[in-house]
């Protein structure tokens, strides 16, 4: 965009001390100088976080120089150029979004996901929960996986829901109650632990209920996608 004729006025912050009325007329400011800061920041997390300052800067050039000058006209054309290039990259740039920003990817899988994401958080945030968060170490408890056949923990389940594992609410509580369960046949049943384990389901429990109306919508249109596609 630097490359456009006249657009050198729009490549850094305009200057108050040349230009003494610029900012008491445009009140968010912006320049391409700015936006470069912000890429390398990570400030923005789609192409419309990017798109929202680089209009910004036409917005303040129509505001200040007028609708049909040589520098609103540039600015403009720099809205085009970039507009066009997003257009020519839209697969790689759909992708680079979903992975800085889960929650741009609007299947009905992910956000599906994102709620089982958050009971897992609410989980791992229960005090005193650290047993559960990692694998049993066999090193430390030799005799656990011959007395625990389906082990289970929160960063096991992170990573089931991250592959897409659970297409409903009854799959993923039954691998939670499972830390459960193996803490109950381990432990036994009123150990410390295994009522810590307890309220680790209780707690995912709550997230769900809170969730139950889009949860259950999500499920429906889940059960419908895997009946029309055999591979699903």
């Amino acid at each position: 965009m630097k490359e456009i004729p006249t657009t050198q006025a729009f490549h850094k912050p305009v200057s108050a001390k040349e230009i003494p009325d610029y900012y008491s007329l445009i009140s968010n400011p912006m320049d391409l100088q700015t936006m470069k800061n912000h890429c390398a920041n990570n400030y923005y997390q789609s192409r419309e976080d990017f798109m929202e300052h680089l209009q910004q800067i036409y917005k303040n050039s129509t505001i200040y120089n007028g609708k049909d000058s040589p520098y609103t006209k540039a600015a403009e054309l720099m809205v085009t150029m970039c507009t066009d290039l997003f257009s020519s990259n839209e697969a790689r740039l759909k992708t680079l979004e979903e992975t800085i920003n889960p929650a741009a990817n609007k299947s009905t899988q992910n956000q599906f996901n994102l709620i089982l994401l958050s009971s897992v958080e609410a989980m791992f945030k229960v005090p005193l929960s650290f047993a559960f968060h990692i694998p049993v170490n066999a090193k430390y408890a030799p005799d656990y996986y011959q007395i625990v056949s389906t082990p289970m923990d929160l960063s096991t389940l992170k990573k089931n829901i991250e592959k897409n594992k659970y297409k409903s609410r009854s799959e993923f509580l039954k691998d939670v109650g499972l830390i459960f369960e193996n803490s109950k046949n381990y432990n036994g049943e009123t150990s410390q632990y295994t009522l810590k384990a307890d309220e680790l389901v209780s707690t995912s429990k709550s997230i769900l209920a809170e969730n139950s109306t889009v949860l259950q919508q999500y499920e429906t249109l889940l059960s419908s996608e895997a009946a029309s596609d055999p591979s699903f």
